[in-house]
């Protein structure tokens, strides 16, 4: 395959308490694919506490506003326009802050064996 191009508008939508995480790109799309891509949108003043066991993480903001809180690294604020990455492993929570949706794209790699080992919540 040379190419790929994704329809979000068919992509499955995953509720969480949150908000919602849709997977645009990923293993189940593409055979061999060692890198996933998707979208999130968090709801004000939910804060989502993670560790991914497998990937490294790149997240770019589309619109909102937050604060990232990463191991004892510290906290940064994130706003539109901003980039973060996590490494593997790292304990880390994102805080929606503002009054609307936080919405990001994500990457990860190297992909977990399962959608379900991807996130580990703590």
């Amino acid at each position: 395959m040379k190419y790929f191009k994704t329809d979000p508008n068919k992509a499955k939508v995953i509720r969480t308490p949150y908000g919602i995480v849709q997977s645009l790109i990923s293993k189940k799309e593409i055979n061999n694919l060692n890198i996933g891509m998707g979208y999130s949108e968090m709801n004000p003043g939910a804060i989502q506490q993670v560790v991914h066991d497998y990937s490294q993480e790149m997240v770019y903001v589309l619109s909102g506003e937050g604060v990232v809180n990463i191991g004892s690294e510290g906290s940064i604020e994130i706003y539109k326009g901003d980039a973060f990455f996590i490494n593997k492993g790292v304990e880390h929570s994102i805080e929606n802050t503002g009054s609307s949706q936080l919405k990001v794209i994500y990457f990860a790699a190297p992909l977990a064996p399962s959608p379900t080992l991807g996130h580990r919540y703590i």
